[in-house]
C-alpha cells in the first residue's frame, strides 16, 4: 500500500514538470491557441451548467407548484366555494 501511495506521490509532482517542458517547446502562438482552446471548453462547459441549473430550477418550481395546488384541494376551507357576491 506504501509503495502505491508513494507512485501516487511521484506522478502527483511528475505531472506539472510534464507541462513546463512541454510548454516550454511551444511557440507563444502554439501557446495561446491552447489557452484559447480551453477557456472556449471553459466557457461551454459553464453553458451546460447554467442550462441544467435552470432545468433543475424549473422542475423544484413546477414540483412546488403541484404539491401547493394538491394542498389548496384539500384544504377544507375553499374560499371560492364559501365566497358570497357582493351585490
Amino acid at each position: 500500500m506504501k509503495i502505491k501511495n508513494s507512485y501516487l506521490v511521484i506522478a502527483s509532482l511528475l505531472y506539472p514538470i510534464s507541462f513546463i517542458s512541454t510548454a516550454a517547446s511551444l511557440t507563444v502562438e502554439q501557446r495561446l491557441a491552447a489557452l484559447e482552446n480551453d477557456l472556449q471548453e471553459t466557457k461551454q462547459e459553464l453553458q451546460r451548467y447554467k442550462e441544467q441549473e435552470k432545468k433543475n430550477k424549473a422542475i423544484t418550481l413546477v414540483r412546488v407548484n403541484s404539491a401547493a395546488d394538491a394542498d389548496n384541494k384539500s384544504n377544507a376551507f375553499n374560499v371560492a366555494k364559501t365566497a358570497t357576491p357582493i351585490a
